[in-house]
């Protein structure tokens, strides 16, 4: 695939509504209107028929199939070469470090806890999409100093006010039933521009409203004295449609530094940041159809050194069982000397390896794994973050 200069593209994004819709009985517990339900092609990719010729990462919207997405609440594949990123989630592909959130935001759900499960009512086929601030706050612990940026944020909704650093006119032109919502403060999700102000993304993406809007957000300071940026680039993208605005292509390179050992290739990568964020917030899990206190909310804390450590520990023997398994030859650390390194280290994303391929999400294809089993995928990021199922 090439774009319009005919450059190579090497990755692609999907700001919501995937519709991995695998079969007729999927389409019962979408929240989709009935005339507008149809299988669609994601069967023939879940199936093995077709294979997507480039990686692709996308967050979930408000029309996607929770028998698919809940179970994958930590991000996965739903089919070869299609990477779901979780309720929130964190990754690194050749250097690039991606964010996400998926959902739209409502603000009866906002601090509610996670309680939908099947069969799903009229309702929970709704509710389960609907963000919460708990996984705000974890995005919030984000570290993001020099060397481990956010290079790419990625919403379904639009972050809460971001229509006052674009074309207003030309947005309510477009849309001019938003005119309510947005004099109210009711456009977007809550929270987002403080998201946006802490982790300063180079570039920001966004789906839902189906029309194209961007807007340019200053920023008073940088990440570091040596980056140059001053603003964050949002882009909200258009729905599908020919000759519409639906695809754009971006030039995009890391802010963060790549050691001489790491590859450039676009593979999913771990980011061991994140993973120690979700061991140590998942305690505060809310299971249960019950509203949430602030106070409760807000105590979600940093990883310390040891959550660190148990997923770098995990990673390495994982890796290590990996090479015995393929007769790789591979210089590795000794624990002693990643548990020094850990303890010296201001960032967990800054640790040098010789050896960086311990960090690379499994494909869970055939013949190490089978991709359909997602609840097999989130049982084995709970092994590697120390937790038994709660969700």
């Amino acid at each position: 695939m090439q774009n319009e200069t005919g450059n190579k593209v090497d990755l692609i994004i999907c700001c919501g509504d995937f519709h991995t819709i695998r079969n007729s009985d999927d389409l019962q517990n979408m929240a989709i209107k009935s005339h507008k339900a149809h299988l669609g092609d994601f069967s023939d990719y879940y199936n093995g028929n077709k294979i997507a010729p480039i990686l692709t990462v996308f967050v979930g919207g408000n029309h996607e199939v929770p028998d698919v997405l809940i179970p994958l609440y930590f991000g996965g594949w739903v089919a070869p070469n299609m990477f779901y990123l979780g309720y929130t989630g964190v990754i690194k592909i050749g250097g690039i470090r991606i964010a996400g959130i998926s959902g739209i935001y409502k603000d009866y759900d906002f601090y509610r806890g996670y309680y939908e499960e099947p069969p799903f009512s009229e309702s929970s086929k709704r509710s389960w999409y609907h963000i919460r601030w708990y996984e705000m706050q974890k995005l919030m612990l984000l570290d993001n100093s020099e060397g481990s940026c956010v290079d790419i944020m990625i919403s379904h909704d639009w972050p809460n006010g971001i229509e006052r650093f674009g074309n207003l006119r030309y947005l309510l032109k477009r849309k001019p039933f938003f005119r309510d919502d947005i004099e109210s403060g009711n456009l977007g999700i809550r929270g987002c521009m403080d998201i946006m102000m802490h982790l300063k993304p180079k570039y920001w993406f966004s789906g839902h409203h189906h029309c194209y809007f961007e807007a340019s957000i200053p920023i008073k300071e940088s990440i570091s004295n040596s980056s140059k940026q001053n603003t964050i680039e949002f882009r909200a993208i258009d729905k599908f449609k020919p000759f519409g605005y639906s695809i754009r292509y971006f030039d995009i390179f890391c802010n963060n530094k790549i050691n001489d050992n790491e590859t450039k290739e676009f593979k999913i990568e771990f980011d061991i940041e994140w993973l120690s964020i979700q061991r140590c917030s998942l305690k505060n899990y809310p299971k249960g159809n019950f509203k949430i206190l602030n106070n409760e909310v807000l105590n979600l804390q940093k990883p310390s050194i040891d959550d660190r450590f148990f997923i770098d520990e995990y990673l390495r023997k994982l890796n290590q069982q990996n090479i015995s398994e393929n007769n790789e030859d591979t210089d590795e650390l000794s624990e002693e000397s990643i548990q020094c390194n850990l303890k010296t280290s201001t960032n967990i994303n800054n640790l040098i390896y010789k050896d960086r391929k311990y960090i690379q999400w499994p494909h869970w294809d055939s013949p190490k794994g089978n991709y359909k089993d997602y609840k097999a995928q989130r049982n084995f990021i709970l092994d590697i973050i120390g937790h038994k199922d709660i969700l």
